[in-house]
């Protein structure tokens, strides 16, 4: 059985009208140093399926009055929350707003931020950014920039193979990638022009796939109008002249029955996105090594499949000025 720990806290802080008077506050205040927090009643446990088991532990404080809290208290709950994943076996989730709090600097962080989500489901955002334009990906001409990772590239390129006939690859290393792609031609029998003519390589280009810097490649060079740009780099590593639209991550919506099973509090501190990479990731193993899985297509193909199996849906995209609805998107 897999088990995944979300840790988030009250949302809201009491208002003015709820604390009462500054004497009031302050006898409140002296009061929680001796009391007994009875933790049992801050956790809830959803069987999410036969697998995967969801623990809730929201802590009654709000961020802000966690960070100010007492070393020694918030050391109390730290040991609470750990003892209690260790004993569940669960992996344990720490919001980023709270985990430099005392007693929780040695939770081990685990880095969601849906970038790995967002490459694994490449494919099927072009096909369906395709279907809304009633045009066939298959002949769509895919242009991939090429970055610092080769394994990266490969991984790509393999996604793409079944699903195109025009692919391009643009580099400054034209003949260790020419190398490298050769495998995948042979057995897919896709045709790759490999090339470090950035004019050629953009002139046609339906769709350029960013995997490393382009701020020096523009220079010049415009795409055509309508070339839909997916940047997997940072958007500070991306300088266009034109106004193309570029996408630089997506938004998630979460199949409803996970919804009605999770406290909307927890979403104060997390996005859709990061609950769907974190149960994702569990399922498929690979919840501690995600930067890993932008190097492999076979893994990025199984979270796709589980995506779309468990009824996740991408609802719109980040681009470049921003939020776009795949209605936006014209070809």
């Amino acid at each position: 059985m897999n088990s995944l720990c979300f840790v988030y806290c009250r949302h809201r802080p009491e208002g003015p009208g709820e604390g009462g008077g500054l004497l009031n506050r302050l006898f409140k205040a002296a009061s929680a140093l001796f009391k007994k927090e009875e933790y049992e009643n801050w956790i809830k446990r959803t069987d999410l399926d036969d697998n995967i088991v969801i623990h809730l532990i929201k802590i009654p404080y709000s961020s802000d009055e966690l960070i100010r809290m007492g070393a020694g208290k918030t050391l109390r709950i730290g040991r609470f929350i750990g003892n209690y994943c260790m004993q569940n076996h669960a992996e344990c989730v720490i919001p980023d707003k709270i985990a430099c709090v005392h007693g929780f600097e040695d939770f081990s962080r685990i880095n969601v931020k849906g970038r790995f989500l967002y490459r694994a489901l490449l494919v099927d955002m072009l096909e369906k950014i395709c279907s809304v334009n009633d045009k066939s990906m298959y002949n769509m001409d895919i242009a991939v920039v090429h970055g610092r990772s080769m394994e990266e590239l490969k991984a790509v390129i393999s996604l793409l193979s079944p699903h195109v006939r025009y692919l391009t690859v643009l580099t400054d290393e034209k003949e260790q990638v020419e190398n490298e792609l050769n495998s995948i031609c042979d057995e897919t029998g896709l045709s790759i022009r490999v090339t470090g003519d950035r004019k050629s390589c953009f002139k046609n280009a339906d769709f350029l796939i960013n995997l490393g810097s382009l701020k020096k490649s523009f220079s010049g060079n415009r795409l055509r109008s309508r070339t839909l740009v997916f940047n997997f780099s940072r958007p500070a590593e991306i300088e266009i002249a034109g106004e193309n639209m570029i996408i630089n991550g997506i938004e998630v919506r979460l199949p409803e029955m996970l919804k009605e099973m999770l406290d909307k509090e927890l979403f104060a501190f997390y996005g859709a996105y990061e609950i769907a990479e974190l149960i994702l990731g569990l399922k498929c193993g690979c919840l501690r090594s995600m930067e890993s899985v932008v190097t492999n297509a076979a893994l990025m193909k199984s979270v796709s499949e589980l995506f779309l199996r468990d009824g996740y849906t991408v609802s719109g995209f980040v681009g470049r000025y921003c939020n776009l609805k795949i209605e936006d998107i014209k070809l």
